[in-house]
């Protein structure tokens, strides 16, 4: 899932770390909700206005895709068991579109049954 995060520099360059595990939660129930499962950075520099895509995975299997101009606030940092386990087994590593799939399902695995099974935790190693 991909969000549009829109960032103002103030009088000196700023610099904006979302950790992995940190949700950002739509405004409207029927619509997933997206997570981080690595750090992200984002440098505005100062006085400019910035777009930045956010690359998410969703949290909610049984929830609708959020159509343009829904909007999202910035949630907590999740300490799902789960969730956290996939972080662990993917940091560090360069997750490519191609193995984004393998990662968005872990993501509702976690989050559909609790946790994650042997087989799910042996592909995220391969990434």
């Amino acid at each position: 899932m991909d969000l549009c995060l829109r960032l103002s520099g103030g009088n000196e360059d700023t610099r904006v770390v979302l950790p992995p595990g940190v949700m950002l939660i739509s405004t409207t129930t029927d619509v997933q909700k997206g997570i981080t499962v690595q750090e992200v950075r984002i440098v505005v520099p100062r006085g400019v206005r910035k777009a930045v895509r956010l690359r998410l995975y969703c949290a909610n299997s049984d929830r609708g895709v959020a159509e343009p101009g829904v909007e999202f606030k910035l949630g907590p940092v999740t300490d799902h068991a789960g969730i956290r386990e996939i972080i662990e087994l993917v940091t560090g590593k360069t997750i490519t579109a191609a193995k984004a799939l393998t990662v968005k399902e872990a993501v509702w695995e976690a989050t559909d049954t609790g946790a994650l099974t042997d087989e799910t935790r042996t592909a995220l190693k391969a990434l």
